[in-house]
């Protein structure tokens, strides 16, 4: 063990050129930072440590991390697939939609003063942050000189950050680490391990103590063993010291110079180039802590040269081992972020801070570290970045400032215009008109200032700005006046992709007037239950959801003016039906007329009408058959669902009302029908209308006979339908042997037949007729006989016989048969 006497850190500076560590480029954005309040310190102790006498510093067990039994698991972390890049992950987000994860939702309003004529302008700009796994380790200084206010401001902050970036945040999670553990000053502690539990990093933070030296390679070193163990696809230290290191582990370095005989000091380096170019740690011990807690400078480097006698040549700083250790994280992928809480500009301090991180460097003081909390606050879930609003002044209003405008961040109000954070410009945008309401009255002297707001990222706490301006002379009290020209925000959205929200498209200006109220009329989309959707049917705030009206509202109008009298009623009255984007919407049934009354202090009063779109019900039929005289009807949207019903109301012939709960509906008769869908809440939709058709007709029996039959000569007769006739008529005989239209069937063959008639309907008629076409006529073969016979001239009577097949024999005499008896 070292006994080494430890004094204060030291508040003198070195004039050094700085050591610049390597750093690699990260691609991963996210970031994390606490606030710090309350009184602001200056270092003029004789004793800023508050150590109070010697420390044993040397040999210190092999640093290992605690055991942690709290919620070490990013919250849906498993949900989230991990890529080598931010956009690359965050392109699998489909649409960038309020209140998906990505969307920006910016309003704009007026508010009205005790002033006539006076307004605010409030502008929120908001976004959902993206989910990514992210671990965060907040480094905390708690060494002697951040004792008393300092550390309870540090405290505050640390647990106001944890509550409001924890809150709603799905997979983030945060580690606490000082440097100085209690009782063991010089080594690092981890107070809390990543954990998304904010009651156990409260309690972390309330119990932190401050004393002992400083030990900022050691903080570095206990965030790099948590960031080792965390799986998340985002990781970020953020370091907060408020003087230069007087401790680090002891460190084996190398040096790309060695020092020679020359003019300065005897060598041809002075010690504070050396250190800043030349000499590099390789590695560090972490078992041996090395420095007096009194000293920024540390030997790490010795050479004894003879330069006109024996010289010897030291160089080193904690701050060397420190950067080192802060390479160490930012070259294995992580963000790394330092604040200097109130240290001297230009120092050791600042050198070493400003050289430790990769995405930022803030000096921190009690009257800007609202604003250094907010912007890196901002950058640790986000929905979009490079964000900037421009917000032209219509030549109606004037920006209230004495000459060129001002701003100043919240807390602070004391600019012309305020925010809560970013930077803000201002630019002459022309001349406000001697009459605005006279375009040919020319310019005046009053300027129309376009302001430009430079936000950054935006966030889900929201960013705000606010101004005050006033009517333009010579404008008219009874006109309600737009407060700006178009005003539109840029920004790179969650794809990387720039995007745009301008109005009247996304939202709306506010109007103004001197001393005049007005009503703005809101349509927004409902679902079934009349809550507020957006276009996928997501639940949201109705300020969020889908808008109907172009430019999001409209002004009520009486007497054929929008600028109205304060304290007097009036009723809206929303239409019925509304077209929007060629879909039309129906008036949710637990909306009507509203009474809406301006007042000088609510001047401009908003109303809000929620419409469904249109549900008239979509029916399947089964229309009557040839056997069947009655028709169906079957509801197939809205489905059913739980409190959804059906009535179906006959109009000719008149029906009484049929409700059912299935949507199905048996056994009517032909006529025309309405069908009407009703919500569980009693919201019915507009008809739709279906017709049962008539019963086909069956056609009668069929006329028909064989018109012609087998002759000698033709082996085939004809069949001739004569009734019934209709157009479509089909007919058939002997089933679907002979079909056709004209009923004349040809070539039939000798036989029995049975004719039916079908309609076009499809039906058949009930009997078929029967029609016979006759055997052919056969021809007989040629006769035979018994062979000549002779007849006697003197026989007075003769036989003759004959013989014939298949035929009949027929005489001279016309006798026939087989015989005759003539009389020669």
């Amino acid at each position: 063990m070292k006994i080494i006497e430890v004094a204060q850190k030291p508040t003198n500076t070195h004039n050094k050129l700085k050591f610049n560590c390597m750093k690699t480029k990260i691609t991963l954005i996210l970031l994390a930072i606490f606030m710090f309040v309350g009184n602001s310190y200056s270092q003029i102790d004789t004793d800023s440590d508050n150590l109070g006498g010697p420390v044993l510093i040397g040999k210190v067990l092999p640093f290992t991390l605690p055991f942690n039994n709290t919620n070490n698991q990013p919250n849906n972390s498993t949900k989230v697939a991990k890529t080598s890049s931010v956009n690359s992950k965050l392109s699998v987000i489909p649409i960038l939609e309020w209140p998906n994860p990505g969307a920006v939702h910016l309003e704009k309003t007026a508010e009205s003063t005790n002033s006539s004529g006076k307004w605010k302008i409030n502008i929120l700009a908001q976004g959902k942050n993206i989910s990514i796994p992210t671990d965060v380790v907040l480094v905390i200084d708690n060494s002697g000189s951040m004792s008393k206010t300092k550390i309870t401001s540090a405290k505050a902050a640390a647990t106001t950050f944890t509550n409001e970036l924890l809150n709603g945040s799905t997979g983030i999670r945060l580690a606490i680490v000082t440097i100085n553990a209690p009782g063991n000053a010089g080594t690092p502690f981890v107070n809390q391990g990543f954990t998304n539990n904010t009651t156990t990093l409260n309690t972390a933070i309330s119990t932190i103590i401050a004393s002992g030296g400083t030990n900022i390679q050691g903080g570095f070193y206990a965030a790099r063993q948590l960031i080792a163990t965390s799986t998340a696809t985002k990781k970020v230290v953020i370091l907060l010291s408020d003087g230069a290191p007087t401790y680090s582990y002891q460190s084996t370095v190398t040096t790309n110079l060695v020092p020679d005989c020359g003019s300065i000091s005897n060598f041809n380096i002075s010690r504070n180039d050396f250190e800043a170019s030349h000499i590099f740690v390789t590695s560090s011990n972490y078992t041996n802590i090395a420095g007096n807690g009194r000293d920024f400078d540390y030997t790490l480097y010795t050479l004894t040269k003879n330069c006109n006698g024996n010289k010897t040549f030291t160089a080193g700083n904690h701050g060397i081992p420190t950067k080192y250790e802060a390479a160490l994280l930012m070259n294995s992928g992580v963000d790394v972020y330092t604040i200097g809480f109130e240290v001297p500009v230009g120092g050791d301090e600042q050198d070493v801070l400003n050289s430790s991180q990769n995405k930022g460097y803030f000096p921190a003081t009690s009257s800007n570290i609202t604003n250094i909390y907010s912007q890196i606050r901002s950058n640790i879930a986000y929905a979009a970045t490079n964000a900037i609003f421009t917000d032209p002044m219509s030549t109606y209003i004037v920006l209230e400032a004495g000459g060129t405008p001002s701003y100043s961040v919240s807390p602070s109000t004391s600019g012309n215009v305020v925010v809560s954070k970013g930077t803000v410009t201002f630019v002459n945008n022309g001349y406000v008109l001697n009459d605005p309401d006279n375009p040919a009255s020319g310019n005046s002297s009053l300027i129309k200032w376009k302001i430009i707001w430079n936000i950054g990222t935006i966030s889900e706490i929201g960013d705000h700005m606010y101004y005050y301006i006033d009517l333009a002379p010579n404008t008219d009290p009874t006109i309600l006046y737009d407060a700006n020209e178009t005003t539109f925000m840029h920004y790179t959205d969650v794809n990387a992709s720039a995007a745009l929200q301008t109005t009247p498209t996304h939202f709306t200006i506010p109007k103004v007037s001197g001393g005049k109220g007005s009503i703005e009329i809101i349509y927004y989309a409902v679902n079934e239950s009349g809550q507020p959707i957006n276009s996928v049917g997501t639940i949201v705030p109705k300020e969020n959801a889908v808008k109907l009206i172009s430019g999001n509202s409209k002004y009520y109008i009486f007497n054929g003016s929008t600028a109205l009298e304060v304290n007097q009623d009036y009723t809206v009255s929303p239409e019925s039906f509304y077209t929007s984007n060629s879909t039309l919407y129906q008036l949710y049934c637990s909306f009507g007329a509203i009474s809406a009354t301006p007042t000088p202090t609510v001047p401009n009063v908003v109303v809000w009408f929620g419409y469904r779109v249109n549900v008239a019900p979509t029916s399947t039929l089964v229309q009557p058959t040839c056997s069947l005289a009655t028709g169906s009807i079957t509801v197939t949207a809205p489905l059913p669902s739980s409190g959804i019903s059906y009535t179906v109301t006959g109009t000719n012939p008149v029906l009484p009302a049929v409700t059912n709960t299935t949507g199905v509906f048996d056994g009517l008769t032909p006529g025309i029908y309405s069908i009407t869908s009703k919500s569980a809440t009693g919201c019915i939709s507009s008809p739709s209308s279906v017709t049962i058709n008539a019963q086909p007709i069956t056609p009668a029996v069929p006329t028909a006979a064989a018109t012609l039959q087998p002759t000698c000569a033709v082996a085939t007769g004809t069949i001739t339908v004569t009734a019934p006739t209709a157009t479509g008529m089909t007919y058939s005989i002997d089933g679907t042997s002979y079909t056709n239209t004209s009923g004349i069937f040809t070539a039939v063959t000798a036989g029995t037949y049975s004719v039916t008639a079908k309609s076009a309907a499809g039906c058949i008629s009930a009997t078929p007729a029967s029609v016979t076409i006759n055997a052919q006529p056969l021809t007989p073969a040629a006769p035979t006989s018994g062979g000549d016979q002779t007849v006697c001239e003197t026989s007075p009577i003769q036989t003759l016989t004959a013989s014939a097949t298949g035929g009949t024999i027929t005489w001279y005499t016309a006798a026939t048969g087989g015989t005759l008896v003539s009389n020669p």
